[in-house]
């Protein structure tokens, strides 16, 4: 049964496979350390291109940010401009209306001296009301002397 010559095959066999199988293990490791270098330098290439891309996205918000400032300050100072042009537009109304309205009030003021001298030629019995009378008197002509006659020259 047993066989010297297929003894001396099997061993040639098992000595030729495990001649071959020497160097299996070391292109094994070899291709492993390779994937692994691969699959962490892919980990840092895709951690640096998160890094950039966040750091493009925060310039441009900070871009549209300055951008929007800039446009609302710009639009506050058209706003104002149109707030004063309104004003100016109403200014220009008023300083129409002036003379009519200073001639109207001087002729108010007269009629009010000539209703207090029609009252005083009338007579007043009371001394606190007569008193009143005469300083509303007073008021009437410093301002219609000091301030409506004046205008109404200017005007």
């Amino acid at each position: 049964m047993d066989n010297p010559s297929i003894r001396t095959s099997s061993k040639r066999f098992y000595h030729a496979a495990m001649h071959r199988r020497r160097g299996v293990v070391m292109i094994l490791t070899l291709l492993s350390v390779i994937l692994l270098v691969g699959m962490v330098m892919f980990v840092i290439n895709l951690g640096r291109q998160t890094t950039r891309r966040q750091f493009v996205q925060d310039a441009a918000d900070a871009t549209a940010a300055a951008g929007s400032g800039w446009i609302a300050r710009s639009m506050n100072t058209i706003a104002m401009n149109n707030v004063n042009m309104a004003r100016a537009l109403a200014l220009i109304n008023v300083l129409d209306a002036m003379p009519m309205s200073t001639a109207f009030t001087i002729e108010e003021h007269e009629e009010t001296l000539a209703a207090i001298a029609r009252q005083r030629s009338a007579g007043i019995p009371d001394r606190w009301v007569a008193e009143q009378v005469a300083q509303l008197e007073e008021e009437v002509r410093e301002e219609l002397e000091d301030v409506l006659r004046p205008m109404d020259n200017y005007f």
